[in-house]
């Protein structure tokens, strides 16, 4: 819904670590940094901007939030959420993003691999959402960490750590296009 109110676009918001960080994507030298700036000045968290449409905020909340010190791909971004990350911030889950930056369309998103031979990836590798952590559904060991991922052509997919690393590093351009 939100996407036909939208010229078929991602919604223009952010995750708790896009806002509430300075993440290695968003970093003050980085290009997405002006939005993100806007982004926070404007309260454009991701449940806020959803507001509309998604009347129960706790569609946001997973239930094995326990809340963290460090978020980000491989935890290593300090970010307090406690208790949870959903009584902190409103939200249990990491967005893409990019998805809005880049001004990517519901009907024409193209990702690719971050590294050569950047290979083209198809919408059901591409993740939407996903924990914001990984030891929420597993153990304590970076090994034994599964993350649950919404993928843009709509499935579900429980993931290893290992997977999920891979499947958060795309591009949404080509290097040096």
């Amino acid at each position: 819904m939100y996407a036909q109110d939208s010229d078929d676009r991602y919604p223009y918001g952010g995750d708790p670590g896009d806002l509430q960080t300075n993440g290695w994507q968003f970093s003050e030298s980085g290009k997405y940094w002006p939005a993100i700036q806007q982004m926070q000045t404007n309260q454009q968290t991701l449940p806020n901007v959803m507001g509309s449409y998604v009347k129960d905020r706790a569609l946001w909340h997973c239930p094995s939030d326990n809340g963290f010190d460090m978020t980000g791909q491989h935890e290593n971004i300090p970010l307090l959420a406690s208790p949870s990350a959903f009584q902190a911030f409103g939200m249990s889950y990491a967005y893409t993003t990019q998805l809005a930056l880049e001004g990517q369309t519901l009907s024409g998103v193209r990702a690719w691999s971050h590294h050569t031979p950047y290979s083209e990836h198809s919408p059901a590798d591409v993740p939407l959402f996903y924990d914001l952590v990984g030891h929420w559904h597993g153990g304590a060991a970076q090994s034994e960490e599964r993350l649950n991922f919404v993928m843009l052509d709509g499935h579900a997919v429980s993931v290893s750590r290992a997977r999920a690393d891979v499947l958060n590093d795309i591009l949404f351009a080509i290097p040096g296009s």
